[in-house]
């Protein structure tokens, strides 16, 4: 560095004057002889002037030294404080001058590392960099700069930038000028940064997403591991797995990539929205399949956060989730598709009592689509009514208990609903209680199953009861049928008797219709204990309600008055007589139920009404094989009880439906009029009016041909009158009865038969006897079986017709019967018995019987039947 320049006093350049002034004698004194005195004094003057001059120059120069002088001192202030480590090295890089902060940097002093090596202060390993900074430094000529670490004599490693030049001191040697900057600090933020950078760089690549930054121009400036690792492993084009620079729009269209072409048109929509400012972010998810996998992605778009703009595209491989949701998607299809088929109604409901799943029963159940089920509380999807029933039960499955409860719902076509439903705890992992499941089974058929076989049970005690009656009934009957077929034998054989004594014949003809109408009775209860199967004859209808109303008044309380109007027309239909009584009983009996315990009005009505009528639209006849004229038999059974409700009326004929209490009926008899009615091919109407009564009508086909005349089988001809008045019927009836009986057919005598005659019973085989002989057959009678087959076998030619009583003890008749055909298979034989049913019907044409006569039985229907077998 140059030295100070010293400044040199005024007296002092006095006295250099002078003593130059002296070298110089000659010179002045000649130039003072030459001089004029003027011209000395104006020399004197200017050397005056000049004086003054030189005082002011020196003055202004001592001030300019102070001022240097000043400056000087703030220079080296300023060079041995600065901030900066200042100092200089000659050719040999040994330090000629430092400042202190140099000397800081290094912990040495001023004095200590003067003309000290520079290198000795550089960590070895930064001895390099030195050195080729310096090999630029004269190379170049310029201003050098270079980063090293300085060692501190205490060990501590100091970062500092050096900038160097060039310079020459006064005898032109070599310096180097070195500016140290302590960049520590600055270099450990540098470290700091490069770490944040590198962990971030570390959490950017340990990402699974794919994800590529995009400038504002959608220039691609950073992507992350798992991109480059896809690209690379999915034969990735090196430009695909190092896109840094290119145009991610770009990217999104190269050959070869199935996925984007597939999706890119609404992929790059999307991020040029966002780009464009016009969305904060985009989001989609696509397919991308191969031949080998089949994969899924989903794509994010976000702005970039921060002073730059930009945008952050990421790829999330989803294929796992994808694959679990459509697994889940399946697991839920097929467990719909189970509940759909579980035959009762599922649900699950969460702790607010929400629906979160329903199957299709459930809806159904509760009248609601899917979207008003899900979602939806309870109150709203069951009704109030109905969750304040169930209400209870849903407070106790969100305790965690399992609750199981019979209930009755109304479906939403009204029809009530037995259900055994189950509230099963809805469970978490943590065993809490977050809902509850709905399982529901429809037991409505079980429980009309339990109703019916109650009933069937209450029946069957009733069908052996009333087996058991049979039984009793028909012992019981062929006795009383022995001992009835002798009163009204003996009757019709003592009025032909008692000609011209009128009081005695009216006596015998009261004998006889007594015993007809206990014959009837005998009849009809042995139907009744034992039902047969529908045999449908022409009846009249009028007689039928009148042996129906004579069995009603025995068993109707006399609070209940009993009307019966029957057109003066004869009525007659194809039906099955005791199916008919069945039919006006279940209706009069339940008439009557429904008037209760008041008293009430019953009544029963027999008309004919043209087909064309308009009542017959609201029920027409069925279409079947019956051929009937144009008109219908109406038979009406009404009452002014209190009416049947309009919602109950379309169940009045199923099967097991009463509206009676428990134990109080089957729900069978209008049931059971329905199934007769159908077996006729007939109809039947309700109508009924709350608070007015119910009228039951049921329309039968009126019967094609002349019936007139035709009475039913093994009845007497009062049954063809028909009449307004019930008790006209009887008093009509034995009117033309008296004019029959006294009728009888007799045989010329060439057509003269001989008649082998049964029977145990002396009564019947005398009258019966009588009563042939009366008729003109000669008869064998024989109480024994065994000694009628005697006679037979001893003389098969003898007899053209063996009439036998069937039960009989020794020998039962179709036991005669099937001996009499082996004896002599042409010789016809008639059986006897006191009730025929269809047991009796199948052993008789197995025995090859030619007959059956119902006992006791009508002088005409006696001739009648033995007539037919000998033609």
């Amino acid at each position: 560095m140059n030295r100070p320049l010293r400044v040199v006093d005024t007296q002092t350049l006095r006295q250099n004057a002078e003593q130059q002034l002296r070298h110089e004698p000659q010179v002045i004194a000649k130039t003072a002889e030459t001089m004029s005195p003027e011209l000395m004094q104006i020399l004197i003057h200017e050397l005056r002037v000049h004086q003054i001059e030189l005082e002011l120059q020196n003055e202004e120069l001592r001030r300019k030294q102070a001022e240097l002088d000043s400056s000087r001192s703030m220079y080296f202030n300023l060079y041995h404080h600065a901030p900066v480590g200042y100092c200089t090295l000659n050719a040999q890089g040994l330090i000629l001058e430092s400042n202190l902060a140099v000397c800081n940097l290094l912990g040495v002093t001023r004095s200590s590392i003067a003309m000290d090596r520079f290198r000795k202060f550089i960590v070895p390993d930064d001895q390099d960099v030195f050195y080729h900074h310096r090999h630029r430094l004269m190379i170049s000529g310029k201003t050098e700069s270079c980063e090293l670490r300085l060692r501190h004599k205490d060990g501590i490693t100091t970062w500092v930038q050096l900038d160097s030049n060039l310079s020459q001191d006064a005898g032109g040697a070599f310096l180097q000028r070195i500016v140290l900057t302590d960049i520590t600090a600055i270099k450990t933020a540098e470290s700091a940064l490069r770490t944040r950078e590198e962990f971030h760089v570390s959490i950017f690549d340990s990402m699974s997403e794919h994800i590529a930054v995009l400038d504002e121009n959608g220039v691609i400036i950073a992507v992350n591991e798992a991109w480059r690792r896809y690209a690379r492993d999915n034969g990735g084009s090196a430009e695909l797995a190092n896109p840094i620079g290119v145009n991610y729009l770009q990217i999104c269209n190269l050959p070869g990539r199935e996925c984007s072409r597939t999706n890119s048109a609404q992929l790059l929509t999307g991020i040029r929205a966002v780009l464009e400012g016009r969305q904060s972010e985009f989001s989609m998810e696509y397919p991308c399949h191969s031949p080998d996998q089949n994969r899924w992605f989903h794509v994010q778009v976000t702005r970039m956060l921060g002073l730059r703009p930009g945008l952050i595209v990421s790829h999330q491989d989803v294929t796992n989730r994808k694959t679990a949701e459509l697994a889940l998607e399946e697991s839920r299809r097929e467990l719909a598709l189970i509940a759909n088929h579980v035959p009762g109604p599922v649900a699950r409901i969460d702790r607010n009592l929400r629906y979160q799943f329903a199957n299709n029963h459930y809806e159904h159940f509760c009248g609601r689509s899917h979207d008003q089920v899900i979602g939806h509380p309870m109150p709203e999807v069951l009704g109030d009514d109905l969750f304040q029933q169930v209400e209870p039960f849903t407070r106790r499955a969100l305790a965690g208990e399992h609750v199981t409860f019979d209930s009755v719902f109304w479906s939403p076509d009204d029809k009530a609903c037995h259900f055994l439903v189950n509230y099963v705890p809805d469970l978490d992992a943590d065993q809490n209680v977050i809902g509850f499941f709905v399982l529901a089974i429809d037991i409505t058929e079980r429980k009309h199953a339990d109703a019916a076989n109650k009933s069937l049970e209450s029946q069957l005690r009733e069908s052996q009861k009333m087996e058991a009656l049979g039984t009793l009934a028909s012992g019981i009957a062929h006795d009383f049928n022995n001992a009835l077929a002798a009163i009204l034998g003996n009757a019709e054989l003592a009025q032909k008797e008692i000609q011209g004594n009128e009081l005695l014949a009216q006596y015998l003809r009261e004998i006889y219709w007594s015993g007809i109408r206990s014959r009837n009775l005998v009849q009809q209860i042995l139907s009744y204990c034992r039902q047969q199967p529908t045999e449908l004859r022409p009846i009249p209808l009028a007689a039928v309600v009148h042996d129906a109303l004579a069995m009603l008044k025995s068993t109707l309380p006399v609070r209940f008055s009993l009307i019966v109007h029957c057109a003066a027309e004869p009525s007659w239909i194809l039906a099955d007589k005791t199916q008919i009584e069945q039919i006006i009983i279940n209706l009069v009996t339940n008439a009557a139920q429904a008037i209760g315990s008041q008293s009430g009005t019953i009544e029963i009505g027999v008309e004919l009404i043209n087909a064309n009528a308009p009542e017959l639209a609201i029920c027409p006849l069925p279409a079947g094989p019956f051929d009937h004229t144009s008109r219908v038999v109406r038979l009406s059974v009404s009452d002014d009880g209190p009416g049947i409700a309009p919602k109950i009326q379309d169940r009045l004929f199923e099967p097991f439906f009463t509206t009676k209490p428990l134990g109080e009926g089957t729900g069978l008899g209008l049931s059971v009029v329905q199934g007769i009615v159908t077996v006729h091919g007939a109809s039947i109407h309700v109508d009924s009016e709350l608070g007015k009564g119910t009228k039951f009508s049921i329309d039968f086909p009126e019967v094609v041909g002349d019936t007139a005349d035709r009475p039913l089988e093994n009845e007497p001809y009062q049954h063809t009158l028909t009449t307004d008045a019930v008790a006209a019927v009887s008093v009509a009836a034995g009117t033309v009865a008296a004019s029959n009986v006294a009728v009888v057919d007799r045989p010329i005598p060439n057509e003269s038969r001989h008649i082998l005659l049964i029977d145990d019973d002396a009564s019947v085989l005398k009258m019966s006897t009588l009563m042939l002989e009366r008729m003109g057959y000669t008869v064998s009678a024989y109480d024994n079986p065994l000694a009628a087959l005697d006679a037979v076998r001893n003389d098969p030619t003898a007899f053209q017709i063996v009439i036998t009583d069937y039960n009989m003890p020794v020998m039962p008749g179709l036991e005669i019967a099937a001996a009499v055909r082996d004896l002599c298979p042409n010789l016809p034989v008639v059986v006897i018995s006191g009730f025929i049913d269809d047991q009796l019907r199948t052993g008789a044409a197995r025995a090859g019987v030619a007959e059956l006569i119902s006992k006791p039985f009508t002088v005409r229907d006696f001739s009648a039947k033995i007539k037919r077998v000998l033609r």
